[in-house]
Order: C-alpha cells, then structure tokens, then sequence
C-alpha cells in the first residue's frame, strides 16, 4: 500500500484505491480502516467488506462495480 500511494503521488497521478476484504476472519478489516483513516486521511481510498469469502472472481467484480476509473489495476493478496 505504502508503495503504491507513493508511486502514484509522486508521478502526481490521480488515482483512487479500493480496499476488498474477502470474508477474512482476521484483523483486515480493522487495519484497513485504520490505514484510511490515520495514515491516508487525505488520499482517494475506500474499501467494502463482506462477511464471507466469496473467492478473487467476486472481489474482483466488487472493484469494477465501485471503481470510477477508465484503467485499473489489481494487487491480490492472499495470506494463508
């Protein structure tokens, strides 16, 4: 995320991130907040929840639908 926000700021690109939590039964969800709201307040980043994993396809799907960008771009994270 860090890199990601940095690269973009720095080419001084608009950009918006979406922050997908697949169902995961950790502390996602929180530190995803958390990153939004304390260390990139000012930033164009949002993120949706669900209560079950529903696998990447869906994810996926959820980005599109809530994206309002021509490009995007996808970082799967997939911690086991």
């Amino acid at each position: 995320m860090e890199q990601t926000v940095k690269y973009f700021d720095e080419k001084g690109l608009k950009y918006e991130i979406i922050l997908v939590n697949d169902g995961s039964k950790d502390k996602t969800w929180e530190l995803m907040q958390s990153l939004i709201t304390n260390k990139y307040p000012k930033h164009e980043i949002s993120a949706v929840t669900y209560p079950r994993n529903a696998g990447k396809g869906f994810a996926v799907r959820t980005v599109i639908i809530f994206n309002n960008s021509k490009l995007i771009i996808f970082s799967i994270n997939n911690r086991e």
